[in-house]
């Protein structure tokens, strides 16, 4: 701030070729402004709010699936654990009200995940009719995940894959907005330079189901089925990234 004065500059005004030193720029501009949808350049978009509420169960999957649980448990501050409960519901009601006031990127609810991991692993304690429920929904999405996997696989398994990936992109410059807008980059041709994260993401799934079915009469015990799905899925998803960042495209 020092070295790029002014040091104070609280203009509400953004436009092009406007700069009121770094105070200015970080704090007011990339911060108040952007909250209030005003900063420029306006190279950012906003989350559907229905959609930015909605996606957590995409994102904290295949956990998200002991949400139901999660609203049965008791978050009277009567003893820690329920005051720990209410904590940790007064801090993602705080980060998910805040952002739902402001532009809103996909990632923006990312502070408020320690919380949802308490509440989750606080619902799953319980080992109630609700988690066991939620156990067959990932079971379920884990199966059907498979078998979209294979159609994918069958698909693509015999494709050229001349060049790198960038060649069976299809861009769409209108969705990059989002933090998430490449996903729609993708086409069926695209996935053949992805088969072996593909393939590993649908051992991952395979992994899940089997491992859920398997220890079907251990509660407890199946939740070690969807960590092992993850962690294999978060490898194949390291591999795709190799993938696209090793494109000049």
């Amino acid at each position: 701030m020092l070295r790029n004065p002014p040091y104070f500059a609280f203009s509400m005004h953004s436009g092009p070729g406007e700069y009121h030193g770094f105070f200015w720029f970080y704090f007011i501009n990339e911060h108040l402004l952007r909250f209030l949808n005003l900063r420029y350049p306006r190279d950012y978009n906003t989350v559907p709010r229905l959609w930015f509420w909605l996606l957590h169960l995409l994102w904290l999957f295949p956990w998200s699936a002991y949400g139901a649980a999660a609203f049965k448990l008791n978050y009277r501050p009567v003893d820690r654990a329920g005051r720990t409960r209410l904590f940790a519901l007064c801090w993602i009601g705080l980060v998910l009200i805040f952002f739902t006031f402001s532009t809103t990127q996909e990632y923006y609810s990312m502070p408020a995940y320690p919380a949802f991991a308490l509440l989750l692993g606080s619902a799953m304690s319980e080992a109630s009719v609700w988690v066991r429920r939620g156990t067959k929904a990932i079971a379920i999405v884990a199966s059907t995940a498979v078998a979209i996997i294979a159609v994918i696989l069958v698909k693509v398994w015999s494709l050229p894959t001349p060049g790198d990936i960038s060649s069976a992109l299809v861009q769409h410059p209108e969705m990059y907005t989002l933090s998430l807008g490449h996903m729609g980059d993708l086409t069926l041709q695209s996935f053949a330079y992805l088969r072996l994260p593909l393939a590993l993401a649908g051992i991952a799934a395979l992994v899940g189901s089997l491992g859920i079915a398997l220890y079907r009469q251990e509660t407890r015990r199946q939740f070690f089925a969807p960590a092992l799905m993850m962690l294999i899925f978060f490898h194949a998803a390291r591999i795709a990234m190799i993938t696209f960042v090793s494109s000049p495209g």
